[in-house]
């Protein structure tokens, strides 16, 4: 088999170009490369507006240290993407919201997201997408099948 052929290779090339595709769409959109964790926080905000979140759900959500989190959120308020604010019956916890900054920039990651989308899969019929859909999980469901820690953890949803 042809190397360049190898489906981990086609899978991991296209994970390269789609994410340097998404940054240079973000940075051309916003003036400035957000980092990915920075990303996964705000889409996680975004999405869970109806609830109160604290940096301990997010050390929970992303897997990182107190010390981690503080720093990351730390600099995302400096930027102006979210506030820490006290909740009243607790004076130690402070919860985390975006700003209409915060909120706006989500908006433009889904966007960019959308458009990435559309021309991921430009020139495939509906069939073809869902069944390249449907192929690339089985893909991955044999990965998580096979890792022990990922068994552990639960599947990649």
């Amino acid at each position: 088999m042809n190397r360049e052929m190898r489906l981990g290779f086609v899978i991991r090339t296209l994970s390269i170009l789609i994410k340097r595709e998404i940054d240079n769409m973000e940075e051309r959109t916003y003036g400035e490369t957000i980092t990915g964790t920075n990303r996964f926080i705000l889409l996680h905000l975004a999405h869970n507006r109806d609830r109160d979140i604290f940096q301990r759900d997010l050390e929970e959500v992303f897997s990182v240290r107190r010390s981690t989190m503080s720093s990351i959120l730390q600099r995302m308020e400096d930027k102006g993407l979210l506030t820490r604010s006290p909740v009243t019956y607790d004076a130690r916890l402070k919860k985390i919201e975006l700003t209409q900054k915060g909120i706006t920039l989500h908006q433009q990651m889904e966007d960019s997201v959308d458009r990435m989308e559309e021309r991921l899969i430009r020139g495939l019929s509906a069939e073809e997408s869902d069944t390249l859909l449907a192929l690339l999980r089985k893909v991955r469901l044999n990965i998580e099948q096979e890792d022990p820690e990922i068994q552990e953890k639960g599947p990649i949803s």
